[in-house]
């Protein structure tokens, strides 16, 4: 089996060094550069490129969020990790919109620590308990449904929130599959998808679910329906 590519990111030498070692401990990974700052890091990463960055946070994180936004934009498909100590709404909310995949304790043991990457790699992202707690419960900025959007976005392929807009504006299948040029047999195997990514029982659950979480925009001259009045 692939080993999963990581690389390591921290400026305190002893605890770079120790996290290196628990991951090589552990058979499923490879640890292919640690680094110690941002530049050392896009150096690197203009040669190797890892499935996952794990990269440790301080209180005053400017340059390593900094080094977060690059990596996100200029290397979209790499998957980032955060550990740290320090837990804020506001800095857990603008993790949330950078859009990294972990964010967990330093006080975590090995085991939490291997259940995360593997998770990251094969679903994207993985909400821990005290990020999960801040999320449901902040203040100030929707930050549940931003993570919610987020979460659901990772979920769905571009495909099926194109047909989940179609669905929400009254496509029938039958519409949907000559407005994209698809089989019946796609456009039903795309909404029984949506259905069960979504937890969704019927299409009116599908609609809801889009709504709640600003998956779609709805444009009412689109909408197929005429808007009478039952009285």
């Amino acid at each position: 089996m692939k080993k999963i590519e990581i690389g390591v990111i921290d400026d305190q030498t002893l605890f770079r060094k120790g996290l290196v070692q628990i991951l090589d401990n552990n058979e499923n990974y490879e640890v292919i550069f640690e680094a110690e700052n941002k530049i050392t890091t896009l150096k690197i990463l203009e040669t190797q490129l890892p499935e996952i960055i794990i990269i440790d946070l301080k209180i005053a994180p400017e340059k390593e969020t900094l080094l977060i936004e690059i990596i996100r934009k200029k290397y979209p498909n790499i998957k980032i990790i955060v550990l740290t100590t320090f837990y804020n709404t506001s800095f857990i909310n603008l993790m949330t919109r950078i859009g990294i995949n972990a964010f967990l304790s330093k006080q975590i043991n090995n085991d939490e620590l291997y259940h995360a990457i593997n998770t990251v790699h094969e679903k994207r992202i993985y909400p821990t308990e005290p990020y999960k707690d801040i999320i449901l419960y902040s203040e100030g900025a929707d930050v549940k449904a931003l993570h919610s959007k987020f979460l659901v976005r990772e979920k769905l392929s571009k495909r099926e929130l194109e047909i989940l807009n179609l669905i929400c504006h009254e496509y029938t299948n039958h519409e949907i599959s000559k407005k994209l040029f698809l089989s019946i047999r796609t456009v039903e195997g795309h909404r029984n998808n949506l259905l069960s990514k979504t937890g969704s029982k019927n299409t009116v659950g599908l609609v809801l679910y889009a709504l709640i979480y600003k998956l779609v925009v709805i444009d009412y001259k689109l909408l197929q329906i005429s808007m009478q009045t039952p009285f």
